[in-house]
């Protein structure tokens, strides 16, 4: 079974093929510091459902409906919650979610919520007992190449990331695999400047300089001076 060129994990699969062996010089291990800020960047933002769902953890899986002062509202997309916000705000607290629902979690794993108590829960769980682990005011363009050294098999993978599920996946479960990039890469910072980057040095600066640069609107109540700051 280890000469399968498959490897699954939660939530993520890849396929990878053999090449030469990465550059230390130019390489770091998957329990560095530039590898968890990578994992933070990618980390799935669950912050534009909170209208509905009140949980930057997690978002709701589309399509479902939810019901507004005897109405019913179906969510087939961001644009779909966008137009709620403008045309029932005034009502954001009266917001009833038809369950069951699907979620997914910031790490791209799944749950199926059959009922209000369970959103409850992890409601409960995350906005008052963990910090906000994501970063969100940087963001990588795609593709992105990615080199791996399995230093336990000793052997060379390679792979191209098309997204940040599958750059995130990527950093499960490596803890004996040294990691290169295929530079250089391009970020896009929140005012929209996108950067090129050339050397893992450049990307962890420029990633530790985002965290906190910007309005991540990760607020779970609503008043009416949050609807006037986002028009």
């Amino acid at each position: 079974m280890l000469l399968l060129p498959v490897i699954l994990f939660m939530g993520c699969q890849e396929e990878y093929a053999f090449v030469t062996e990465p550059d230390e010089d130019k390489a770091f291990r998957s329990g560095d510091t530039l590898a968890g800020l990578i994992s933070r960047v990618t980390l799935k933002d669950g912050s534009f459902d909170n209208l509905i769902d009140r949980c930057s953890e997690i978002s709701i899986n589309f399509p479902y409906s939810v019901r507004i002062k005897n109405q019913t509202v179906d969510i087939t997309s961001p644009d779909d919650i966008e137009r709620i916000r403008q045309e029932f705000y005034p009502f954001n607290n009266s917001i009833i979610i038809n369950f069951p629902v699907t979620v997914t979690y910031s790490d791209y794993s799944e749950a199926v919520l059959p009922n209000r108590g369970a959103l409850q829960k992890i409601q409960n769980e995350y906005n008052k007992n963990k910090e906000d682990d994501d970063i969100e005011c940087i963001d990588f363009i795609y593709p992105i190449d990615i080199s791996l050294y399995d230093t336990k098999y000793q052997k060379p993978e390679s792979l191209r990331t098309g997204n940040d599920k599958e750059l995130h996946c990527l950093f499960k479960n490596k803890n004996d695999f040294i990691i290169e990039i295929g530079y250089p890469v391009v970020v896009e910072i929140a005012d929209g400047t996108t950067v090129n980057i050339h050397n893992n040095l450049e990307l962890v600066s420029e990633i530790i300089n985002a965290i906190g640069s910007c309005d991540e609107h990760d607020e779970v109540d609503f008043g009416d001076d949050n609807k006037s700051e986002d028009e």
